[in-house]
């Protein structure tokens, strides 16, 4: 159980993100629309913050969805994959849209692509 793998010092999969400390918003949205049909998983969910402090993240919540929905094994990774290029996407129509620099969180510090 996991009380058995934090003692072991290992981590809990699909659990914590060092983006949302308090919780990641994308599992709460995708897990508001299942959980009320799946008490067990709110257990597992409840259990692990009691012990370890960590709630679910976008993996766990993927993973219940593909379990919910009777969807392949591996279908999980392909919902992700989908989600990160709608969201590539909204951010390329983004940057199209404006003269400044969206998002700007690491300076480039290679050539300069006209040098190549």
């Amino acid at each position: 159980g996991l009380r058995e793998r934090l003692a072991r010092g290992e981590d809990l999969p699909g659990f914590g993100h060092h983006l949302y400390p308090a919780g990641d918003p994308r599992a709460s949205a995708l897990l508001a629309r299942i959980l009320p049909r799946r008490p067990d998983w709110q257990a597992l969910i409840e259990q692990a913050f009691q012990l370890a402090g960590q709630r679910p993240s976008v993996d766990f919540a993927l993973v219940a969805v593909r379990r919910h929905l009777g969807l392949p094994p591996g279908a999980a990774f392909g919902l992700f994959a989908l989600g990160r290029s709608i969201g590539w996407l909204a951010h390329g129509l983004e940057q199209r849209g404006s003269q400044d620099v969206i998002r700007p969180r690491a300076a480039y510090t290679g050539a300069h692509p006209d040098a190549a």
